[in-house]
């Protein structure tokens, strides 16, 4: 995913894969991000906001 603003993300019309460290590994989503609108999708609110407090976003 692309971040595009607070909580709003986009999946790349291409195939696109990162690879990373297990340590660079911020939480492991247990569904698909719910759709905001057309294109963007926004994380579940308890992940978003777990994630923004232990990040100071």
């Amino acid at each position: 995913m692309h971040c595009v603003g607070i909580n709003r993300y986009f999946w790349p019309l291409h195939k696109d894969e990162c690879w990373y460290e297990k340590d660079r590994i911020i939480t492991m989503l247990p569904c698909e991000p719910e759709k905001f609108s057309g294109r963007h999708q926004a994380l579940p609110l308890p992940i978003w906001e777990s994630v923004k407090d232990k990040y100071d976003l």
